[in-house]
């Protein structure tokens, strides 16, 4: 990506962090079947300061009490 779409992307995720705020519903609940769980290890709280646009991005998945390199 050029830094340009790279901003643009930013530009796009902070709007909708500062605008869909948790405590509403936007999309209508499914007619059948049953939404998916959210696994709460996966939920993270961003850093001081990068609270609106902070988007964590997974580069690595290890086997549980494994040591980093």
């Amino acid at each position: 990506m050029s830094d340009a779409e790279r901003e643009g992307i930013q530009k796009r995720v902070e709007l909708l962090h500062r605008h869909w705020t948790k405590d509403r519903e936007y999309l209508a609940p499914p007619a059948s079947g049953q939404l998916a769980d959210l696994d709460p290890a996966v939920i993270v709280t961003p850093p001081k300061g990068l609270e609106i646009g902070y988007v964590p991005i997974v580069t690595r998945q290890e086997p549980e009490g494994s040591s980093k390199p």
